[in-house]
């Protein structure tokens, strides 16, 4: 396991950035608003690759602006990650009938070309705790969801949780 030059998380291909900070790991990103630019950056938040005229870093960390994303991340945290995004869907509704308030975002730069992409579940900070609890009852805790899969899931620190 390699961790990222930058933040010094640790990573697991095939990762193309490092979910804690944004860091590009593969230089051939394409900016997601200027094709012809290289990005510089891919938003923690969204996983939009993003060129230095695209993005912002705020505490070490990549956000797309104007500062939504940014503003979106000091209220929200991420829960878990999914391989895909009706996975993540799935989740959410789980937390939204527990009466948690919860988003996913697909991390469409975060795979190799042809493979699914992962997805992030965010939850309100306040709700972190209350959210892992549902997701453990469900059986989606990080130890059971890794076992249960054999596809490599992100190591960031947030759980994995596969359906």
């Amino acid at each position: 396991m390699n961790s990222c030059p930058r933040c010094s998380a640790a990573l697991s291909p095939p990762l193309y950035f490092c979910e804690s900070c944004g860091t590009v790991l593969r230089p051939e990103a394409e900016c997601e608003h200027h094709p012809d630019r290289t990005a510089e950056g891919v938003c923690v938040v969204c996983g939009m690759p993003l060129c230095n005229a695209c993005l912002e870093r705020t505490d070490g960390k990549t956000f797309c602006l104007p500062g939504g994303h940014r503003q979106f991340s000091s209220e929200w945290t991420a829960v878990c990650t999914s391989i895909a995004l009706f996975e993540a869907d799935a989740i959410v509704c789980n937390l939204q009938q527990n009466e948690i308030d919860a988003r996913a975002f697909p991390a469409a730069f975060s795979a190799a070309p042809g493979s699914d992409c992962f997805a992030r579940v965010f939850v309100k900070k306040h709700a972190l705790d209350r959210a892992r609890k549902i997701l453990e009852h469900l059986g989606l805790d990080s130890e059971s969801a890794n076992s249960a899969s054999s596809m490599e899931a992100p190591q960031s620190g947030i759980p994995y949780a596969k359906i």
